[in-house]
């Protein structure tokens, strides 16, 4: 897995090879999944992603994002 960081050390992208068949072949092989954060929250004094897309071929123009998600609360 990769993660990448901004100037002050918080995770805006994140990616890893995934076995998977969500390709036009339907044929299972490892492709880049992944996505950015898109914005972050401070929760009981953590700083975490609440809003995320994430999906298949990140990286490159066949990207898919399928997993949109707004995180309101978070509990420790």
């Amino acid at each position: 897995m990769q993660i990448t960081l901004d100037a002050e050390g918080n995770p805006i992208e994140v990616w890893a090879l995934r076995w998977t068949d969500a390709n036009p072949d339907k044929v299972h092989r490892l492709q880049p999944f992944g996505g950015r954060m898109l914005e972050m929250i401070r929760q009981q004094g953590f700083l975490i992603p609440s809003r995320v897309e994430l999906g298949n071929m990140w990286g490159v123009p066949e990207y898919a994002p399928f997993f949109l998600a707004h995180i309101t609360k978070a509990e420790f």
